[in-house]
Formats: structure tokens, C-alpha cells, sequence
């Protein structure tokens, strides 16, 4: 057994779940349960009462406020309105767990050893999600099918991606990486690249390797076209630039060249042909509509866990009868969610849910430690992009959310300055 701890099992499982983000989230999943019992076993073996002796992270606490509620918010549905045991196991209130992991991630990382392991659990996840992105952009089906078996066959579940461009008869795609969603893929390219920022600044033999891995995942995420994400990283971008033209003796070349490349960046983002209207554009308005209306309906307790997509829909049914020639647009809209993770959460469960969502944004990590605060930009470019989508309710992008957050606020608690973060 001494043999078996001394490998770290705790920390390595938490860093092959991050790496398997990228490609699925049942063994994501599997890995972060992992990582949680060999957590507890270690903790109990080694009697380390210390392991738990560091404050939580505020923006964990605000996490697991919004969870209370959001179970006793479906407590109360369950018991004097409607709602069933499959709205708790299947709705927001399903991720606690991926907040959990992510808090284990924070107490894990207390160890430098364990800290190594996961940083480079993150930097695999990284080249990973850059290299199978831009593979992806040249692959008419999409690099998933290997992982369903289905090699070259079209099929629902590899079926062909969207077009991004033909160049000479050659035709490039819309990267997705190893996913199934190019808005999924989005989600988690913006939450690295802030962390391949930091590791291409290192002064180490294989810098430029890093820098070249930026540029190419900068690149492939302008060719993805997700508009919410190129404008959530170009935000954080910003703020970068913002805190080094502060703080004149930070500001560096590459610093320079990083922050001139976010601005090309926005500029392309916000040409007219880039932001013309897209065929499902007319939805957004239609699921922020009906998502307030479910709001204001009942602005203390909204839907309840689990119970957006059928008020929505009933809504919209409503709707219809009354403005019975847009029948169509309304009832050909998806209903999963608000498409905006604040509109969603307001409709779900309230102003307390929406109250605690905005804690989770103004907690995040990164006013002691420079390193701290150059990861946690992801958070940034999260939180803004999710203000035309809904990142917060999809789990690959989330558990790479939690699992930052918990190893950003390791290096803010550490309040050092040093440039090595592993």
C-alpha cells in the first residue's frame, strides 16, 4: 500500500479526468470519482487533519450556495408544486460533483508534487484540445467517430461538420476537436489558452514551441467561429492589456505581441461579414424572451431544477396561440437552455440562484498572484461568453472550469509572484 500511495494516485487521476475532457466526459467523470476516493483514502491513511486546514476558496463557497439552493429549491417543487427525482439527478443541481472535484483539485494542489501533476495534466489537455482542433479543421466527418467505432461512415453520431471555407477546391471545417459541438470545443479552448499563455512565457528551452501552440489555438478558434467565445477571450485579452500598461514594469515584447494579437483578433470578430446573421440567430431572442417571461412568472423560485426545457416549451405553445404566424420559429427552437448562464439560472431558480452565480463571477481567483490572475482570464473569457451562450450547463467545459478555479486559487492562497507555476 505505501508503494501504491507514493504514485499519487489522488492527483494523477484528477489530472487524466482534466485530459479526458477532451474527448469524453464518462471518463472524465470516472476519473474525478477516482480522484475524490483516493483523496479521502489518503487523507484518512495519512491522518492528515491539515489537508483541510486551508479557508474554502470564495468562489467555491459561492458554487456550493448555489447548489444549496438549488436543492432546496427542487425540495420545495417536489413537495408542494411539481417536480420529479429525475429533475435532481438530471438538472443543474447534477453538478455539485464537478464542483466537488474542483475543490480537490485546490486541496490536492497544497502538495508541490501534486501541484506538478496536475499542471501537466492541464498542459496535455491543452495540446490535445489545440492539435486534435486543428486536425479537425481538414476532416470532412468529425475525429469523434474513432471514439464510436464508426471510421469513415456517416452516421448521427459523426455526421459531417460545418463548412468554414474552400480554398482552391480544398475545404476547410469548422474545428471541433475530438467533440461532438464546436460551441462545446469553444467553451474549453478559451479556458487553456490563457493557461498556454502563461507556459509559452516561461523562459524555458521549449518556449516557442508553446508560442506556436497559442498562435495555431488562436487561430483555430477564429476558424471555429463562435462568436460568444472570440468575444469572451478578446475581453479577458483586454484586461491583460489593461493590468500591463498599469504596471510599466511588466510590460514585455511578448506581452506586447500576445495583446496586439488579441486585438487583431476583435478586429476580424467585429468585421460585417464575420458577424453577419447566421440561420438560428432568430432563436436567441426567442429563448431570452421566453426564459425572462419564466423568470418574472416566479422570480423566487423560478422552474426548479430540471424543468426549463418543458416551461419553455409550454410557453411557446402559449405564445403561439396568440402570434400564431411565427408558430414556426417559435416551436423549432431548442429548449435545453437560455442560451446565458445568468438568464438561465434566473429562470431556474430565482434571484437567489442568479445572486449566487454572480458571486461565482466577482470571486474569481487572482488578486495576490500574477500567475493566479493570468489563468483565471479563462474564467473571465468563460464568464463573458456565456452572456450569448450557456457554458455553465455543459459539463466538458465545466469541469475544466471547476478544475482551474481550484488550481488558480492554490496559486492565489500561495500569494507568490514566482514565474514557475509547477
Amino acid at each position: 500500500m505505501e508503494r501504491f500511495f507514493s504514485f499519487r494516485p489522488a492527483a494523477r487521476t484528477a489530472a487524466a479526468a482534466i485530459f479526458c475532457s477532451a474527448f469524453s466526459i464518462s471518463y472524465a467523470q470516472s476519473f474525478l470519482g477516482l480522484s475524490l476516493l483516493f483523496a479521502l483514502l489518503e487523507s484518512w491513511r495519512a491522518k492528515d487533519r491539515d489537508r483541510i486546514s486551508d479557508p474554502i476558496p470564495t468562489i467555491f463557497m459561492a458554487g456550493f450556495a448555489l447548489f444549496a439552493w438549488l436543492i432546496a429549491n427542487w425540495l420545495i417543487h417536489y413537495f408542494f408544486l411539481s417536480s420529479t427525482f429525475r429533475n435532481l439527478v438530471r438538472g443543474e443541481t447534477g453538478d455539485i460533483f464537478l464542483c466537488i472535484a474542483g475543490l480537490n483539485v485546490f486541496y490536492l494542489t497544497r502538495d508541490p508534487d501534486n501541484r506538478r501533476i496536475i499542471y501537466r495534466g492541464f498542459l496535455s489537455f491543452a495540446v490535445l484540445v489545440i492539435i486534435s482542433g486543428a486536425a479537425s479543421a481538414f476532416t470532412e466527418h468529425r475525429l469523434a467517430r474513432w471514439i464510436y467505432g464508426k471510421g469513415f461512415l456517416s452516421h448521427s453520431e459523426t455526421r459531417t461538420q460545418h463548412l468554414f471555407t474552400v480554398i482552391h477546391d480544398f475545404a476547410i471545417y469548422r474545428p471541433i476537436g475530438l467533440l461532438n459541438t464546436r460551441l462545446t470545443y469553444a467553451g474549453q479552448l478559451i479556458l487553456i489558452l490563457p493557461f498556454v499563455f502563461l507556459e509559452a512565457g516561461q523562459k524555458r528551452k521549449h518556449r516557442w514551441i508553446w508560442i506556436g501552440l497559442l498562435l495555431t489555438g488562436c487561430a483555430v478558434l477564429l476558424i471555429n467561429g463562435t462568436r460568444s467565445a472570440i468575444l469572451g477571450l478578446g475581453f479577458a485579452g483586454l484586461i491583460y492589456l489593461f493590468q500591463m500598461l498599469k504596471n510599466y514594469s511588466s510590460i514585455t515584447g511578448y506581452g506586447f505581441l500576445v495583446s496586439a494579437g488579441v486585438l487583431i483578433l476583435l478586429g476580424v470578430w467585429m468585421n460585417p461579414e464575420f458577424l453577419a446573421g447566421r440561420q438560428t440567430d432568430f432563436q436567441r431572442p426567442i429563448l431570452w424572451t421566453g426564459s425572462f417571461e419564466l423568470f418574472l412568472n416566479n422570480w423566487i423560485l423560478g422552474t426548479g431544477p430540471g424543468a426549463f426545457g418543458n416551461a419553455t416549451l409550454a410557453w411557446r405553445e402559449s405564445y403561439a396561440l396568440q402570434h400564431p404566424t411565427i408558430w414556426y420559429y417559435l416551436l423549432s427552437t431548442p429548449s435545453g437552455h437560455a442560451h446565458n448562464d445568468l438568464l438561465h439560472l434566473l429562470a431556474v431558480g430565482g434571484i437567489p440562484a442568479g445572486l449566487c452565480f454572480i458571486a461565482i463571477m466577482v470571486r474569481a481567483p487572482g488578486s495576490n498572484n500574477r500567475n493566479a490572475a493570468i489563468i483565471s482570464l479563462g474564467l473571465i473569457a468563460f464568464f463573458v461568453a456565456g452572456i450569448a451562450q450557456c457554458y455553465f450547463q455543459d459539463d466538458e467545459v465545466v469541469i475544466i472550469f471547476w478544475s482551474l478555479a481550484g488550481f488558480a486559487s492554490r496559486l492565489d492562497l500561495d500569494r507568490g509572484t514566482g514565474s514557475s507555476v509547477d
